[in-house]
């Protein structure tokens, strides 16, 4: 008990040098100062027997001045005389934090140090002890992962996608070309851009392997088609976007041929009109002669 005593003796000593001048002859802070060292040796007491209690007061701000300070206000002494903290352990109940590389702070799961990705609460935290390349993401421990429109390990490198594209088809009613690449590893963002023939249109990237373009107007049955995700690096090889079973599309040769077909039969059909009137006009003079014998 007397070391109990002269250990509060020290204390309030110590308390005290941090109250303005003016504020350490008031009974009030008086008070304040002998309630707040009984409840840090009461504290200190609970936890040398080892046991727990949610309603004793954690001390350790006053024990680090960076962490949070007494405030006293001398102008009005009957409103602001009462110790003011950053941090109440009633404020902050018990939490458990439970996923990897997680502790509680402050009533709150946080991230460890040196694991600065992921969420405390749902997925843990991770990091990744090599640094990713530029652009891109650590996902997970010692995993890296490229931005969209780049491939690579993440880690030596990440390198723009060339999409290769394998086939394409053209529908007439609804104006667009469904293009189908090689399958990318992600969905969103979904904008690009395709080129067909010499005209650039812009495309969305429907699933990983299928894009649906903006179709030009068929004059030919054929175009050659290539895909881009910057408008700079295309697709390369020849794969044409073709309008197949549409009979009512002509391509050009066909509509050369067509009009050749035409005027070859109207030449055909204007001969043997002279033809016919030829020999009509010659039997009609023929008759006009037998009427007149």
């Amino acid at each position: 008990m007397e070391r109990d005593l002269a250990k509060c003796q020290l204390q309030t000593y110590a308390l005290f040098r941090q109250f303005p001048y003016s504020g350490r002859k008031t009974n009030e802070d008086r008070h304040n100062v002998h309630s707040l060292v009984k409840k840090m040796i009461w504290k200190e007491q609970i936890d040398q027997i080892g046991q727990k209690s949610k309603d004793s007061w954690i001390s350790d701000e006053y024990t680090e001045s960076n962490e949070s300070k007494i405030q006293l206000s001398n102008d009005n002494p009957s409103e602001s005389n009462h110790i003011n903290t950053k941090y109440n352990y009633d404020d902050y109940p018990d939490i458990i934090c439970e996923l990897r590389n997680t502790l509680a702070y402050k009533g709150k799961c946080i991230c460890t140090s040196g694991h600065p990705y992921g969420d405390p609460y749902t997925t843990g935290c991770w990091g990744c002890s090599n640094p990713c390349a530029s652009g891109a993401t650590c996902i997970s421990e010692d995993l890296c992962r490229c931005p969209n429109f780049y491939v690579g390990d993440g880690i030596r490198n990440c390198t723009l996608h060339i999409p290769v594209v394998r086939m394409a088809r053209g529908r007439i009613p609804e104006s667009t070309a469904e293009v189908i690449i090689d399958e990318v590893p992600w969905r969103i963002p979904s904008n690009l851009y395709c080129k067909i023939g010499y005209d650039v249109t812009p495309g969305v990237l429907i699933t990983k392997n299928k894009i649906e373009c903006k179709s030009v107007a068929p004059i030919n049955s054929r175009y050659l088609v290539s895909v881009s995700w910057d408008r700079v690096a295309w697709s390369s090889g020849e794969i044409y976007l073709e309008y197949e079973n549409i009979p009512w599309v002509f391509t050009l040769t066909q509509f050369c041929l067509f009009l050749v077909l035409c005027f070859l039969s109207t030449c055909v059909l204007f001969r043997y009109y002279k033809k016919f009137r030829k020999v009509y006009e010659t039997e009609a003079d023929l008759f006009d002669l037998a009427m007149e014998i």
